[in-house]
């Protein structure tokens, strides 16, 4: 067996096995409600208004929505909606609207696991923690599939 060193970098574990690029992973995108991304899609087409889509938001934000995550791009709408002047508020909108609503964590903590035994040579897993508070098992055996 070949060992190999596991570098967590943003949303990406990067393997390395005799001192050579081997694999590099990439943890899923975050689920993001359909309700965000359908506000965002009506501000892409124009057929909303700023203060209603941010009116929007808000009440989004406040209803309970546990399963879902609220972009950064919402999030930094609904800040500058607080103290910015219309114009900076208009030109944020305008710089990301264009673009898919998606999120992405980050990891931040990553250990392995012995499969079945606690032994040296034993095969393991990746105990992979985000920033979000999920903790994600990846099987390399199986190509770095999320078990």
């Amino acid at each position: 067996r070949i060992p190999a060193l596991c570098v967590a970098a943003g949303p990406h574990l990067y393997i390395y096995r005799n001192l050579r690029a081997y694999y590099k992973f990439t943890l899923p995108d975050l689920v993001i409600s359909d309700s965000e991304k359908e506000i965002w899609n009506d501000l892409k087409e124009d057929s909303i208004s700023i203060d209603d889509a941010i009116e929007q938001l808000v009440a989004l934000r406040n209803n309970d929505i546990s399963a879902f995550v609220l972009s950064q791009r919402t999030n930094k709408l609904l800040t500058l909606s607080l103290n910015a002047s219309e114009g900076e508020i208009r030109g944020f909108v305008d710089k990301v609207k264009h673009f898919n609503v998606h999120e992405q964590t980050a990891i931040t903590c990553v250990c392995s696991i012995a499969k079945s035994i606690d032994e040296e040579a034993s095969q393991e897993n990746l105990l992979v923690g985000t920033e979000n508070g999920k903790l994600h098992v990846v099987d390399p055996v199986q190509n770095f599939k999320i078990v």
